[in-house]
């Protein structure tokens, strides 16, 4: 990428800096790794060094420590609040401690670009984990929000939007720049996406279509990518972009826009950035259950069928093209479809249609436009909420933000050290508000709400081990400390206090560096795999298969392997021995005593229990926020998150695996699936 201005500067003087004496205690030691703790940590969000080596976890931790606490010494002494420098090595020396001992946890963004020269030069956005984009002003300006997507979706933020802009503009035959010049594609993302906003500009008469298109400027693939590490991906994810798009929008000349377009359009976006230097796009679109167009869009029927007589006939030049080229296998991958349900009387046929094709997935925005906790009084603050990020855990304005931190429960004995933790993950995430991003809307909203999301990972860990009673007390009393501090601290900084301040995230790879679940997933074996997508030409991938990791080509997104890592829970309770009357019961706690905003989730349903999803959204509409709903067999999706197989299998694989020297290994160049969920990375087959 070509140099960019710097969004925002930390002063000299307001560099804060941890004690040698202090960080001597941690050099040369690990903390306490899950099993494939150290090879995701490696792998993932150890920085390259001056000197060539990658950082041990001390140093990770220690750039993220100091790093939130020069923010807030920079931001209290701009508004002139005291600063007491012994105070605050106390408590950032408490937050490195709880950090090391992994009782809370950034996201994997915070890891990676936290107190980084990278963070002041893309701003607030990139530690950003969740983000929701609006079509319903398209009509004003048409490219803006598809533009808007595909900038936060490059900065490796979870983007969910929706199709109230369908119906408000006629696309038109587009006019050729009758000038000589070419359309030079600058080496950045502004580059990539002003190109895209000329040609979707130029399908409703705002511009003029770019007479010859220059792609000279873009490195080539493979060629390294210093702000974010890993390489670049050439310009062919863009020219095969601009292709689609254009082919899209010429067959739809002379109509107006459909919710299908929208959809589409986003879908091949994602779909771009994805190949695109692999920053792991996700995406959510919210629709109404009036559209039957929109609810069709996933159907699996034709695909099916293509399938079947290639088959059945073996005539692979006719149908293997029309497989190839078909829309589920080309882009409507790249995005979970969704409705809002808070206007659905009888659920009996759209959840029958959940059953069949896994979606669509639920929202329910009045619960979300009036109410924080469900078990806290009707409140109003989220009123111009319009949609969700792409796991469902957190509702956004249009052009909102927001950062999400963890807590392990897991690793505390006591309710009143879990109340402490509470206090430093709370620092971190209201910290991150403090960042400006590059885009002065997306700042107005987030300024007003300073939203965050403290979330808790192991949570069905927890919660067998210490039964649902104890878990509400931890979560009401969790919360109170959360909502005691946020007082505190934004008096302190001179900024509102947060509207929303819990979640539950679904945990993406952070939770691996522990060894426990994500958010409220249950397993779904004692024994299996951990599928992890890594750019393809990465060193770390060469350095997997030598160790005899399994390695596979993504089947459907282009310059990704999937490599398989050993994952046990061996004595817990599996997904297949719950029902899904009690996974309900447990999300729909979480939604009454933790989490204001919401709460990202995938109930499993067996064979047996298809009957119960219609019941079960009849039952607890009015508990939730968001849910998700998936069958525990027999679903259409491969190289899924997370494989079960025997515990014979699952021992011979860890025997013949050698061991993996990951230190000077490339990092890839985006550092998480922003949010992971089983939702979010399945790819249909």
């Amino acid at each position: 990428m070509s140099e960019e201005k710097i969004v925002f500067e930390i002063a000299p003087q307001n560099r804060f800096k941890l004690p040698e004496g202090f960080l001597r205690e941690f050099q040369g030691s690990q903390p306490k790794f899950g099993p494939v703790g150290y090879v995701v940590y490696k792998r993932t969000y150890a920085r390259e060094k001056e000197d060539g080596t990658t950082e041990e976890f001390w140093e990770t931790a220690q750039r993220v420590v100091e790093g939130i606490w020069s923010i807030f010494h920079q931001y209290v002494t701009q508004i002139g609040n005291p600063w007491d420098p012994q105070e605050a090595q106390a408590k950032a020396q408490e937050m490195f401690r709880r950090l090391w001992a992994f009782k809370w946890l950034p996201p994997g963004r915070g890891l990676w670009f936290m107190g980084t020269k990278a963070l002041e030069i893309r701003g607030g956005a990139s530690l950003q984990n969740c983000g929701f984009v609006s079509t319903q002003s398209l009509n004003r300006d048409f490219a803006e929000p598809f533009v808007t997507l595909m900038d936060f979706l490059m900065l490796g933020v979870g983007v969910g939007t929706d199709t109230r802009g369908a119906g408000k503009m006629e696309l038109v035959l587009p006019e050729m720049d009758r000038s000589s010049r070419s359309f030079v594609v600058q080496d950045s993302r502004e580059g990539w996406c002003a190109l895209i906003r000329r040609i979707l500009d130029a399908h409703v008469g705002d511009d003029t279509l770019p007479a010859h298109i220059d792609y000279s400027r873009i490195r080539k693939r493979g060629e390294p990518l210093k702000t974010f590490g890993g390489t670049a991906s050439g310009p062919e994810p863009l020219m095969d972009l601009v292709e689609r798009i254009t082919t899209l929008l010429r067959r739809r000349i002379g109509h107006k826009i459909s919710s299908t377009d929208i959809v589409d359009i986003c879908n091949l976006i994602g779909r771009c950035v994805v190949a695109g230097n692999i920053r792991r796009s996700s995406e959510m679109v919210l629709g109404s259950h009036l559209d039957e167009e929109f609810l069709q869009l996933k159907d699996p029927t034709d695909l099916i069928a293509l399938r079947h007589a290639l088959e059945t006939t073996g005539n692979t030049h006719y149908y293997k093209p029309q497989i190839d080229n078909h829309p589920l296998i080309t882009h409507r991958w790249a995005a979970n479809l969704s409705v809002d349900g808070s206007d659905i009387t009888d659920f009996t046929e759209i959840a029958e249609q959940t059953v069949t094709n896994g979606e669509p997935n639920y929202v329910f925005l009045k619960n979300i436009q009036t109410r924080g906790r469900m078990s806290d009084p009707p409140d109003d603050l989220d009123e111009f909420v319009l949609g969700m990020n792409p796991c469902g855990e957190q509702p956004l304005e249009d052009g909102e933000l927001c950062c999400l931190v963890e807590i392990n429960p897991n690793a505390h004995d006591t309710l009143e050290d879990f109340l402490v933790t509470c206090k430093y993950a709370y620092q971190y995430a209201k910290g991150v508000t403090l960042i400006p991003t590059h885009r002065p809307q997306t700042n107005a909203v987030m300024v007003r709400n300073r939203r965050i999301g403290t979330s808790m990972m192991g949570i069905w860990e927890f919660y067998e081990k210490r039964g649902m009673q104890e878990c509400i007390q931890w979560w009401r009393a969790g919360y109170n400390e959360l909502r005691k501090w946020d007082k505190t601290y934004s008096h302190w900084l001179g900024v509102g206090e947060s509207t929303r301040v819990t979640s539950v995230k679904p945990g993406g790879t952070v939770p691996l560096l522990v060894g426990v679940e994500g958010g409220m997933r249950i397993p779904n074996f004692e024994y299996g795999y951990r599928a992890v997508r890594m750019e393809e030409h990465s060193s770390i991938v060469d350095r997997c298969r030598a160790s005899k990791y399994r390695v596979e080509k993504d089947l459907t997104t282009p310059y990704t392997s999937v490599v398989y890592f050993p994952a046990a829970n061996p004595g817990m309770r599996t997904v297949d021995q719950v029902s899904l009357w009690e996974q309900a019961g447990l999300l729909v706690a979480l939604q009454r005593h933790w989490s204001d905003n919401a709460v990202s989730n995938t109930l499993i349903f067996k064979g047996n229990e298809k009957n119960d999803v219609a019941r079960v959204l009849g039952a607890y509409a009015n508990e939730l926020k968001s849910v998700t709903f998936l069958p525990l067999q027999d679903h259409t999706y491969e190289q899924a998150p997370y494989t079960p197989c025997s515990k014979e299998e699952y021992e011979a694989y860890c025997v013949q695996l050698l061991t993996l020297d990951l230190g000077e290994a490339q990092h890839e160049a985006e550092p998480d699936v922003f949010c992971s969920g089983e939702a979010c990375d399945l790819r249909p087959r």
